[in-house]
């Protein structure tokens, strides 16, 4: 798509000249006769470059780009005059001026010009975003996972990390609501001192005194003690589980943060107050459950335990269950399971809690009558083995979970029937 440049100039037959000769050169060309036709245009339009001449009538070139610059520091501006000196170009640059050119100029240096200041702002955008990418990663050490779902919303931190508002993460316990709320803080542009409160860790009102503050009477002399948010102000307040706070805490939350000099984040498994809530709507992050991101089961399992070894039919019970506890309970549940488990043994379904396990489907048990003149066992298991070969096209460690076998329970009776088939 072309881009566009903007020329500000009173002069028309200049106007005409610059815009011939960029639309040549492959840009769409927008014109302003004035200082103030320009800046309305800028406000109306995407403009990608201004050429904006110095002396003009009414509003001139310093005080368009005064202007401009108090809404946009990232569109490139390039300076036209007929009256160059040195003090008028330190003055222009101090202002934001990309570059400046002294009229007559020639063509070709004016679409060198363009070009250049083109290029160096697609650099300086590009450098922005990967700071951004990197800062995010920086500030997800224990964010753990590649699924879409997941990717998803952390393509989304950098730009709530940079906005101004308050945010509320939300989620199902045990999501990772306050790993997110973290990283949001140590993603944006301008790094504020962080405070933390759980209004889950106090009983009662005492969560309330906690965090507002309370007023004590000393000799009949009312002192305010101060709470999180006053001594959060100035800063960011991470503030987690933030429906644990009762309705009129939080009617008194919604009615002080328009007014309070600090940065809320807050996190909450429960539904908020409308107005509460209506004082967050504008930045709600959702975390997603594990459930619904279960390609992140592997990478979190391998994040807890290393490369603590686990057979084929724990992988698959770990992935079908249905983690209603989320990444904390998968936690929980892969610490003790390696606990339970022997030195250098794999973790296998017998570690697992009772629910997990359960998540497999137990096959129906297939009718076999024996027959009158008996049959060798062996020959039963070894047919069965050679079946469950075939169907996995020689895949052992397919063939032993169709077996309900664990790898190494395969290849021990493989070796031990001599049979040969299968791949590694």
């Amino acid at each position: 798509m072309p881009q566009t440049v903007l020329v500000i100039d009173d002069d028309n037959n200049m106007r005409w000249v610059i815009r011939r000769a960029l639309t040549q050169a492959g840009y769409n060309v927008a014109m302003a006769a004035s200082g103030e036709e320009g800046l309305e245009l800028l406000a109306q339009e995407p403009i990608d470059l201004v050429l904006l001449d110095m002396k003009m009538p009414g509003l001139d070139g310093l005080g368009v780009l005064r202007r401009f610059r108090q809404g946009s520091a990232e569109v490139p501006v390039i300076l036209l005059t007929a009256y160059a000196s040195v003090q008028t170009a330190v003055e222009a640059m101090k202002l934001g001026a990309t570059d400046y050119l002294s009229k007559p100029f020639d063509v070709e240096a004016l679409k060198l010009a363009v070009e250049r200041a083109l290029r160096e702002r697609a650099l300086a955008q590009e450098v922005a975003r990967l700071r951004a990418q990197v800062s995010v990663l920086a500030a997800r050490p224990e964010i753990v996972g590649k699924s879409a779902v997941l990717a998803e919303l952390l393509g989304r931190l950098p730009a709530v990390a940079a906005a101004a508002g308050h945010v509320l993460v939300t989620g199902e316990p045990g999501t990772g609501k306050r790993l997110l709320a973290r990283a949001i803080h140590l993603s944006a542009p301008r790094q504020r001192p962080l405070s933390e409160f759980d209004a889950a860790a106090l009983p009662g009102d005492r969560t309330e005194r906690e965090l507002f503050g309370q007023t004590v009477t000393v000799g009949g002399v009312g002192t305010h003690l101060e709470g999180v948010l006053d001594r959060a102000l100035g800063g960011t307040l991470l503030l987690a589980a933030l429906d644990r706070l009762s309705a009129a805490g939080q009617e008194r939350l919604a009615a002080l943060l328009p007014k309070a000099n600090l940065r809320l984040i807050a996190t909450a498994t429960g539904p908020l107050s409308e107005t509460l809530q209506q004082a967050l709507a504008p930045l709600i992050v959702t975390v997603p459950p594990l459930r619904e991101r279960r390609d992140d089961v592997p990478l979190l399992v391998r994040h807890f335990l290393g490369e603590r070894g686990l057979t084929p039919l724990a992988w698959q019970a770990l992935l079908r269950y249905d983690w209603p506890g989320n990444v904390a309970e998968l936690r929980r549940v892969v610490e003790r399971a390696a606990a339970l488990a022997a030195a250098g043994e794999a973790i296998d379904l017998e570690h697992l809690p009772e629910a997990v396990a359960a998540s497999l489907t137990v096959p129906e048990r297939v009718p076999f009558r024996l027959p009158p003149g008996g049959v060798s066992l062996e020959e039963v298991e070894r047919e069965l083995i050679r079946q469950a070969l075939e169907r996995a096209h020689g895949n052992k460690t397919r063939a032993a979970e169709l077996l309900g076998l664990t790898r190494h329970t395969l290849l021990y009776r493989l070796e031990k029937y001599g049979l040969k088939m299968g791949e590694e």
